[in-house]
């Protein structure tokens, strides 16, 4: 196993004698091994590193701003470079996997898949062509942790707003749709004699 003195540094006595020889000047000569160990040791190894910068903020404050004058276009080259495919990427994964309700972000749920006609379940109205995007409509917000399956429909802009409706006031909207219907036959009627 390797170790680390205090400063963080590997110690050499903390590799089995066998691989003394493979340790020259604090690189290995086995590579392998070690890509090996992280695999097995990533989460340690992870929170290894959070603790290391949480004992030291200047030095990774030093370390961040050295990195940013010698590369200061690095990051914008890389997002400008990749942004479409990592903004394709994420809408991708939280329309598979995430669900925003309530003003919350959940991820990791498993919802019913969207449709493979990309329409409305409810209008049929086509995803990309005559509405922009299809929504995610459930109707449990009790259980929502990673893992879990989200009944729901695939719905659009417009039918989304008669669901939410119909769920939070739990009011028949076929009564509603008569009556607006009805009211608007009369204003009509009405402003005709003008």
């Amino acid at each position: 196993m390797i170790q680390r003195n205090k400063k963080g540094q590997f110690i050499k006595g903390g590799i089995p004698k066998e691989e003394h020889n493979n340790w020259k000047g604090g690189i290995s000569l086995r590579p392998d091994y070690y890509k090996e160990y992280r695999k097995k040791n990533q989460e340690k190894i992870n929170q290894y590193a959070r603790e290391y910068r949480k004992r030291n903020p200047d030095k990774e404050k030093l370390k961040r701003e050295k990195f940013n004058k010698k590369y200061p276009d690095w990051y914008k080259k890389l997002w400008l470079r990749d942004r479409d495919k990592i903004n394709e990427k994420h809408r991708l994964t939280f329309r598979e996997t995430g669900l925003s309700t309530n003003g919350k972000r959940y991820s990791g749920l498993i919802k019913r898949g969207f449709p493979s006609d990309n329409k409305c379940e409810i209008c049929g109205k086509e995803c990309g062509k005559e509405v922009k995007r299809l929504n995610y409509h459930h109707w449990d917000d009790n259980d929502l942790k990673k893992g879990k399956h989200v009944k729901g429909i695939w719905v659009c802009v417009n039918c989304h707003r008669v669901c939410e409706f119909t769920d939070d006031n739990k009011i028949n909207c076929y009564k509603l749709i008569q009556k607006y219907i009805k009211l608007k036959n009369k204003i009509n009627k009405s402003y005709d004699f003008i």
